[in-house]
């Protein structure tokens, strides 16, 4: 369901929340939005927010990229063959043919460690900046949920002004008529009360 106030979407929402193998259901609806204070609008909005949990995985994955480009790549097995006859009567045979050769190796890439040593530093560095990405969206998401929330209670406390003043001046026609009735004042001081 979605409510607009002021052109902010105000969604209401399921969260579920879990914790030590239990699974507990929190919905927030329009009828309970009075009862939903800003902090706790605030803190329901920051639960997987997708913009936010997608920040979070990148700024993980930096900070493994930067562990691993630190450290020595992993050696590299290679294997093959070589002069294998596919053509003649001693066709893929290894063990008819003298010229078949079976190679096996292993390799090792060896950049220097100043290398890997900034280029981890580099990758942290990047990981770093995303976290202050995350803190920004974090904070532009309070931000939209709080002038959200605002637009909400305004138009809630201006129905209710509204429904009191009604009843004010269903309690002042009242008192007005009743002056009237009773003679104490005049026809146009219970006009006036009425066009009011």
């Amino acid at each position: 369901m979605m409510i607009c106030f002021g052109g902010v979407a105000v969604l209401t929402c399921v969260v579920t929340i879990r914790a030590a193998g239990t699974t507990e259901s929190l919905a927030v609806s329009t009828t309970d939005a009075a009862s939903l204070s800003l902090d706790e609008a605030v803190r329901l909005s920051l639960i997987d927010q997708p913009i936010l949990r997608g920040r979070e995985a990148t700024i993980a994955a930096q900070e493994a990229q930067a562990i691993a480009a630190a450290q020595l790549p992993d050696p590299k097995l290679s294997t093959g063959l070589r002069d294998l006859p596919i053509n003649t009567r001693d066709a893929f045979s290894l063990r008819r043919d003298n010229f078949t050769e079976l190679t096996v190796g292993v390799s090792q890439e060896l950049p220097r460690a100043n290398k890997r040593r900034l280029l981890g530093a580099r990758l942290n560095t990047a990981a770093e900046l995303d976290r202050s990405a995350l803190a920004d969206d974090q904070q532009m998401v309070r931000r939209d949920v709080t002038l959200a929330w605002l637009d909400v209670y305004v138009a809630e406390q201006s129905l209710s002004l509204a429904r009191e003043m009604s009843r004010l001046k269903a309690l002042q026609l009242q008192d007005a008529t009743k002056d009237y009735e009773n003679g104490k004042s005049a026809q146009a001081d219970w006009y006036a009360a009425k066009v009011d």
